[in-house]
């Protein structure tokens, strides 16, 4: 720029603001933390902080104590809402235990997801005609919002875990398996007209049979099921942008332009145009199913036009109070819903903050002199103001990243690092897409009309999707963070009050010198863990499945990539950029099942499997096979070797041609090392059982042994006692989820390996075990052993 960047002021914080956080940290308290007083308690604790407040206000003065008395009053309000709604919860809890599900109605509340073995939906409950609770629905059929199912299955109450701990505090209180659906119809309520437009809108755009159309349905109807059917929706998770096909504030502005573009051209009164905006607005919430998110954005139009009818100013953060508060205190729940608690979060943090980001970056991308020449000339003009426009972009972007953080990582484990150039690039054109859509649905009386827009806005997302998928393919696009929500949201809140305060200038040169640094440092730890990585073996805690990571240096190679993409995570934690082979023992869905999430960041060159086998994993992952391995599959057979840097896999089992389909038709591999000075050996096994390993043991292919990876995650059959005195390994480990049914690994493999001196580890007990070859006996760390182990020798 000509000027020098303008330095924005120190934000005014509303009382209200303090207000929400309380009411928002209490509530979450009582219905996570199970911090429950009896609901007739609060009144004592109001009047003792009132009571406090009074003897402090000619000590601090009168604005402190106000403060005090409004965030006090919140504060137990809170309590007394978030008691109240615990105890109901509880009591609805035992209604539904009692009851027999085929003597509840289940009023479908969200669009089904494609999950294991079916759908799982959100539905309310009904006994004799009221409702319940909130429960989760799983049937082989897809269901749809409105939905009204009469079933006979099973009820399950909420586990004590984190996972059912987080479904009360949404007020789920469990789950439904329905065995066989008696009878379904639809809600005959006044919403029911809109809800079977939605449902033809839907059916009509979902048709086209694309990404693209996915993207339309879900930006446009709120309808995720083809999305997650496809897998996009992971693509906008891994690339940042879920928030741009999750119905909120965005989608409501455009709703809001377009409207006001039309009421604008005809020369509507501006009280005319106030009540059709907000009518337009209320429908395209209740159309796209009025998820939380898109409530909040809606109310708070409501406050907006309100404000401006009234001659006012509107204040936005004030607005967000306005709306949230009362949201919160009517359904404490909604405190718990992560979808609500990003939405309000974001939007909070940009009213704070987004006026000293774009500051930031305008000062640190800027040059004086370059502003001068081109605002001298009509393109340079137009280029400034564009240029202008993308920095505002790119600081909202980086604030709502950074304020969603704590809840991002605390939820889902994982944080994109491409999201704010990605939604520089992408969140125009999903505009266009969102702006297309409505109009298709406007001109639905004209249906070739509104087929070309809807083909048109598929084509655009089609579009977008394909710029994902290449984003997502990236080295490091998105990187797996683990951290509890306490701590990540004390960080977060610790750093925003030090910035209020502080409020500093920024030192270009400065912030520049630390970027450079930050950058360099960055490449440094990349070239080091892409080319000159530790030897070593790692078993990946991919849950109930195989992974093992081989690696040396620059060369890495996957034995089987378990049943999901947990595998990515537990790579990206590894620091693993690039695989040179994949190798999958069978098909079974838990030894390849994560093979397509390899896609978004890591690939491979080829996938090598059994002989006899490549048909057959070529048929069923042809899609994935073009995304991930550019040379395609090869096949071992028996003799057959694969070296990777150091290490000396050579294939021992099976000894002839096979069709994979079965767990004894799994690849074996003897691996060896031995440089300098260091050397370990030992055995992959897949799911191979007794009678295989017998046979290698047998054979002679293999003797005593340093490392078994168990086989068949420890199974009561994987070996016997004649073939672990055989092999004696000195460390064994199974890989095996928590909590699995069938009951792995068994006490009988545990024992027979014990017997033999070998010391035994189960990824479900210890998380990930990394063993690596030593001058005196294998080295072995794991994840959740708080102190490395003493070699093993």
């Amino acid at each position: 720029m000509s000027r020098e960047a303008r330095f924005p002021d120190r934000p005014g914080i509303p009382v209200s603001l303090y207000s929400l956080i309380v009411v928002m940290a209490v509530e979450r308290l009582v219905l996570l933390g199970g911090m429950v007083p009896p609901p007739l308690a609060t009144a004592p604790l109001f009047l003792l902080l009132l009571a406090l407040s009074c003897v402090l206000v000619r000590r601090v003065g009168s604005e402190v104590v106000a403060l005090t008395v409004f965030v006090a009053a919140s504060a137990t309000i809170a309590l007394f809402a978030s008691s109240a709604r615990s105890s109901s919860l509880e009591r609805a809890a035992c209604v539904l235990a009692r009851t027999p599900p085929s003597a509840c109605t289940y009023r479908v509340s969200s669009d089904s997801a494609a999950s294991t073995g079916g759908y799982r939906s959100r539905a309310v409950a009904c006994v004799d005609g009221e409702a319940v609770a909130d429960v989760w629905l799983s049937s082989k059929d897809e269901l749809r919002a409105g939905d009204v199912v009469r079933c006979v299955g099973r009820f399950r109450s909420n586990s004590d875990d984190e996972w059912g701990r987080s479904n009360r505090g949404r007020g789920i209180m469990g789950s439904v398996s329905a065995v066989r659906v008696v009878s379904r119809g639809s809600d005959d309520g006044a919403l029911a007209p809109l809800r079977a437009f939605r449902e033809d809108v839907i059916s009509d755009i979902v048709s086209q049979g694309s990404d693209g159309s996915t993207v339309l349905a879900g930006c446009l109807c709120g309808y995720r099921g083809a999305l997650k059917e496809r897998e996009v929706d992971r693509l906008f998770s891994t690339c940042g942008v879920s928030h741009l096909i999750a119905v909120s504030g965005t989608h409501i502005a455009i709703v809001a332009e377009l409207v006001a573009m039309v009421m604008s051209r005809i020369g509507a009164r501006r009280l005319v145009s106030a009540v059709v905006l907000l009518l337009s607005i209320g429908s395209f919430v209740l159309f796209c199913g009025a998820p939380p998110s898109a409530v909040r954005a809606g109310l708070m139009s409501v406050v907006a036009s309100g404000a401006a009818l009234a001659g006012r100013r509107g204040q936005s953060l004030s607005a967000v109070c306005a709306v949230a508060i009362p949201l919160c205190l009517v359904e404490p729940c909604l405190s718990c819903e992560v979808g609500f608690l990003l939405s309000v979060v974001a939007v909070a943090s940009l009213c704070l903050f987004a006026p000293y980001a774009a500051y930031v970056i305008e000062v640190l991308f800027s040059s004086e002199a370059a502003s001068r020449w081109a605002s001298r000339r009509r393109w340079g003009r137009r280029a400034l103001e564009t240029l202008s426009g993308a920095r505002r972009a790119l600081a909202v972007t980086l604030v709502a990243q950074v304020a969603t953080a704590p809840i991002i990582v605390s939820n889902f484990s994982e944080i994109s690092l491409v999201a704010p150039f990605t939604n520089l690039l992408v969140s125009p054109f999903v505009a266009i897409v969102v702006a297309l859509g409505v109009a298709s649905c406007l001109l639905r009386p004209a249906p070739w009309a509104s087929f070309v827009l809807v083909r048109t806005a598929s084509v655009i997302g089609d579009a977008v999707v394909a710029v994902l998928r290449a984003v997502s393919a990236c080295p490091f696009s998105s990187v797996s963070v683990s951290a509890s929500e306490g701590v990540a949201f004390a960080v977060f809140f610790g750093l925003s009050l030090a910035l209020l305060i502080w409020w500093p200038r920024v030192n270009a040169r400065l912030v520049r010198h630390v970027m450079l640094a930050v950058f360099v440092g960055s490449a440094c730890l990349l070239f080091r863990w892409r080319f000159f990585a530790p030897a070593r073996v790692c078993v990946l805690d991919v849950g109930q499945g195989d992974a093992i990571l081989v690696q040396d240096g620059s060369s890495a190679i996957l034995v089987d990539v378990g049943p999901d993409d947990s595998v990515v995570q537990e790579l990206q934690s590894l620091h693993v950029l690039h695989l040179d082979a994949v190798v999958v023992t069978h098909l079974h869905g838990d030894h390849y099942g994560g093979f397509d999430s390899l896609s978004r960041g890591i690939g491979c060159d080829r996938v090598l499997v059994a002989r006899g086998v490549s048909s057959g994993f070529a048929r069923i992952e042809s899609g994935a096979l073009a995304r991930t391995a550019p040379e395609g599959v090869g096949e071992l057979g028996l003799g057959d070797a694969l070296d990777c840097g150091g290490f000396h896999l050579r294939v021992v089992w099976p000894e002839s041609d096979v069709d994979g389909t079965q767990n004894a038709h799994s690849l074996e591999l003897v691996l060896s090392y031995d440089e300098g000075g260091r050397s370990m050996t030992g055995l992959l096994t897949g799911d191979a059982e007794r009678d295989e390993t017998g046979e290698v043991v047998d054979s002679g292919r293999v003797g005593r042994i340093d490392f078994l990876k168990v086989g068949h995650h420890g199974s009561r059959v994987c070996l016997t006692p004649s073939e672990t005195k055989a092999l004696s390994p000195l460390l064994s480990v199974a890989s095996a989820g928590e909590g699995n049914s069938y009951g792995h690994p068994s006490e009988e493999a545990v024992d027979m390996l014990e017997d033999v001196g070998s010391r035994f580890f189960c990824t479900k007990d210890v998380g990930r075990v990394v063993v690596a070859p030593g001058s005196g006996g294998l080295e072995v760390s794991c994840e959740r052993v708080p102190e490395p182990l003493p070699d093993v020798a």
